[in-house]
């Protein structure tokens, strides 16, 4: 039901299910009903397609027009493929994507959210990473423990020296896990750097945690890049092992954790949204350190 949802209006990138299946593939933790899963999902998300394509080609065959036009438009939509493609090599296509993200909507479909936040749907997901997975925060700031510190990194960027979370003892710091492919986190970009150019003098740090969805977001030059193209100022760990990414039990792209001057978790929120709550968080903590 979840991959009909997604495949009716194909958006293969969201949500926590795909975010699972992919975080275990990567980590090589696959089991039978991973596949299962898997399997499932893709069937799901296989039909509203086969619909399409079936409905298009009946459209192809009964239409006159369309049907003397059949070669010009195979030909057409080859063109449109292949530069795509080349988008893609060049990495181009995410330029073009970060110009359309204000037009764009912003969250998924209400049937989408309504399915994939079932409590069913969540509890499989986390018996499939036979983990705890960590409470979103609402209004008010609980102690949800000591956050686990960045482990397994590849590299650091933006910073000369690899960062620790004793190091950022009296800071208040949100770790924010993110891909630059993923146009869920492209959308938080741009309120995340901006909560640290506002808070930064104050005792503020955000760690972004670079947890590659695709093999190609793996290459620090294509990392690189992206800083550079969203003017990330702030040090970020490219986790392309996905060992922080397991430490602190994520299974969302984005993920944000707020952590205060202790070092422990405060606030977890996952996905768009909540931002003026995230900055929130971060001017309570900050006052709670007084840092006002």
């Amino acid at each position: 039901m979840t991959g009909v949802s997604l495949g009716a209006v194909w958006s293969p990138c969201a949500g926590p299910i795909l975010a699972t299946i992919a975080a275990l593939a990567a980590t090589r933790e696959v089991s039978v009903d991973v596949v299962l899963v898997t399997l499932a999902y893709v069937l799901g998300v296989g039909l509203p397609l086969l619909l399409f394509s079936c409905a298009g080609a009946w459209l192809c065959t009964r239409s006159r027009l369309l049907a003397r036009s059949t070669g010009r438009l195979q030909q057409g939509f080859g063109i449109v493929m292949i530069l795509a493609a080349l988008g893609m090599y060049t990495h181009y296509d995410a330029v073009v994507e970060a110009k359309l993200l204000d037009i764009l909507p912003a969250h998924a479909p209400p049937w989408q959210q309504t399915l994939e936040g079932h409590a069913v749907v969540q509890a499989q997901l986390v018996r499939l990473t036979s983990k705890h997975v960590l409470p979103t925060a609402a209004v008010a700031l609980p102690d949800l423990g000591p956050a686990p510190d960045f482990v397994g990194i590849t590299q650091w960027l933006n910073t000369t020296t690899p960062v620790a979370l004793s190091q950022l003892r009296g800071k208040v710091v949100l770790v924010d896990f993110w891909t630059y492919a993923c146009i869920n986190c492209l959308r938080t970009l741009p309120h995340v750097t901006s909560l640290y150019e506002k808070y930064k003098e104050r005792g503020f740090m955000v760690i972004g945690v670079h947890t590659p969805e695709f093999a190609y977001e793996k290459r620090t030059a294509n990392v690189e890049r992206a800083l550079q193209q969203y003017t990330i100022h702030y040090p970020v760990a490219q986790d392309n092992d996905y060992a922080t990414w397991k430490a602190y039990q994520n299974r969302f792209w984005p993920a944000q954790y707020v952590l205060d001057t202790k070092g422990h978790i405060r606030m977890v929120h996952a996905g768009e949204g909540a931002y003026e709550e995230i900055e929130m968080a971060v001017k309570a903590l900050l006052w709670e350190a007084g840092n006002t």
